[in-house]
């Protein structure tokens, strides 16, 4: 029926479920809805799972991979990319992403300093995405 954030968890109000006893047995399981009861995202705005598998390149067409999880930070989501250059973790803010192609399935980003793997200057690809201090902004 409904659904709140608070602390990072959410309190949903479940039909069936009216009072706190009835709900002690489904404490920390996994609730699921289906895709067309969820509310439209606002624009700019997308489900985790929506962007999962999305193909990721620079402004360059360089290909850095595909999303393959999503981190929540507290102060902006990173996208963890896997690709050609091992993991590289893109934070998902306005300077980085510069657009969402959910027909075609692609991310286009404009990368900070720092976020590429070392070797990746050099050619040799692998290793783990870095980001200097302060990059992901907040």
């Amino acid at each position: 029926k409904r659904a709140r954030r608070q602390k990072g968890h959410y309190i949903v109000e479940i039909e069936g479920f009216t009072n706190r006893a009835s709900s002690i047995s489904i404490i920390g399981k996994e609730v699921l809805i289906l895709k067309e009861d969820l509310p439209e995202p606002e624009e700019d705005e997308y489900f985790y799972f929506d962007l999962i598998g999305m193909e990721v390149s620079t402004e360059e067409g360089s290909s850095l991979g595909k999303v393959t999880n999503i981190i929540e930070t507290g102060s902006n989501d990173v996208l963890e990319v896997r690709g050609p250059l091992g993991e590289i973790l893109i934070p998902a803010i306005e300077s980085v992403l510069k657009g969402v192609d959910q027909e075609k399935k692609r991310i286009t980003v404009s990368l900070l300093e720092g976020l590429l793997p070392e070797s990746s200057k050099t050619g040799k690809g692998g290793g783990r995405g870095r980001r200097k201090e302060g990059a992901v902004g907040g």
